[in-house]
């Protein structure tokens, strides 16, 4: 939770999701807000029946409205928004993009009526009748892991792993490891960024993503190491959607991991946990850290 409404969130578009604008082709699954790949997808994808073919009903696009849970679900996420507006920043929280705010859908109302519903319409919410009651209770909120004491031997780790000019374009079929050269060496302001991804839209897809992990355990999501993950709830889409750059914020995880003032490299493992030959990553680079815009 830490991860996607603070640490993870340096602008607007970062917790909302990227611009989606008329005549582009279909967004691949990382453009869309921390919160969505966070929690929100994880939800659907542990509700969802893995004995029914798609994991229906929660666990597909197409079938989670059929969910009685859908609708607690999605109202809390919605609560979480309002919990993020509150959150302290230093950047705006509102989107001004007229694409944005002009951006239209239309409803039934209650007579029946088709309706016509603009995103600008519902960014004060109570205008619908509702607040959500505010609450001191986020055990999350100053959330921190364990840190390490040592930091871990870099150079010791990359013996046992490939350059991303090897290690790429790959199907994720099983762990990958990469040495990725940083821009500045030691506790740097910094983003790590898998490229070029392109999933089957049809397929549950997770992993998950480690810098200078030593354990070679990677079962714990809440260890310093880990930096963040990935999951995609099935859906169906006519056309091929576009490939997409996973963006993982490490400045935090630096500081956990307590690297070495003097390293200029870490070796990130990539980790799949469901279907991962359905995935293909084009490459891996840090790039020094500018919000997203």
């Amino acid at each position: 939770m830490q991860q996607e409404m603070i640490v993870q969130s340096d602008s607007a578009v970062a917790f909302m999701g990227q611009p989606y604008r008329a005549g582009m082709p279909p967004p691949g699954n990382p453009l869309g807000g921390t919160a969505e790949r966070g929690s929100h997808g994880g939800i659907h994808v542990w509700t969802g029946n893995p004995n029914n073919p798609f994991r229906e009903n929660l666990g597909n696009f197409y079938s989670a409205g059929r969910d009685p849970i859908f609708y607690c679900h999605h109202a809390n996420v919605d609560r979480m928004w309002t919990v993020w507006e509150r959150l302290p920043a230093d950047y705006p929280k509102t989107i001004t993009d007229p694409d944005f705010l002009n951006a239209a859908f239309l409803f039934y109302d209650e007579k029946r009526n088709l309706v016509r519903v603009t995103v600008r319409d519902c960014l004060d919410y109570t205008r619908l009748g509702y607040a959500y009651e505010a609450s001191d209770i986020s055990p999350w909120l100053n959330y921190s892991p364990t840190q390490r004491v040592v930091p871990a031997n870099v150079q010791q780790l990359a013996q046992t792993a490939q350059t991303a000019a090897q290690a790429f374009p790959a199907t994720l079929a099983e762990t990958i490891r990469v040495v990725v050269p940083k821009p500045a060496k030691g506790k740097a302001d910094e983003v790590l960024l898998i490229q070029s991804i392109v999933t089957d839209s049809s397929e549950l897809i997770t992993f998950d993503i480690y810098v200078n992990d030593d354990e070679n355990s990677y079962d714990s999501p809440t260890s310093a190491e880990h930096a963040g993950s990935f999951t995609q709830v099935p859906h169906r889409s006519r056309t091929a959607e576009a490939p997409s750059d996973l963006r993982i914020i490490l400045t935090e995880l630096y500081k956990n991991i307590n690297i070495a003032d003097d390293d200029g490299v870490v070796v990130v493992t990539i980790v799949p946990r469901t279907n991962g030959g359905a995935v293909t990553i084009g490459g891996i680079k840090i790039e020094t850290r500018v919000p997203a815009a």
